[in-house]
């Protein structure tokens, strides 16, 4: 989601979430769609971790992104290093 990525912004205001996501951070697919992310973290919800599909929008309003596979989920804590290596990207996801 830099200037070289495709997932735009979205008003998911009235997505239903499907789980919030802790200890994020996101990780260039390998192999294909290189301009794409996925999210990886913990997810509270089900208290394991995870991976979610490619992500195709954010709404920096309210801190969620949607997934290809139609999924919304709410950003919580993000990774610590990756927010401290990637602080344009926190700013453009809200994180400012």
């Amino acid at each position: 989601m830099n200037s070289n990525q495709s997932a735009g912004m979205l008003d998911l205001s009235r997505h239903a979430v499907k789980a919030r996501v802790d200890v994020w951070g996101l990780a260039r697919l390998k192999g294909r769609n290189q301009d794409r992310n996925v999210v990886v973290g913990h997810c509270v919800v089900h208290g394991n971790g995870g991976q979610t599909t490619e992500v195709v929008g954010f709404d920096p309003a309210t801190q969620r992104v949607l997934t290809l596979s139609g999924s919304c989920y709410q950003l919580g804590v993000p990774n610590l290093g990756f927010a401290t290596a990637n602080r344009h990207l926190m700013a453009q996801m809200g994180y400012a």
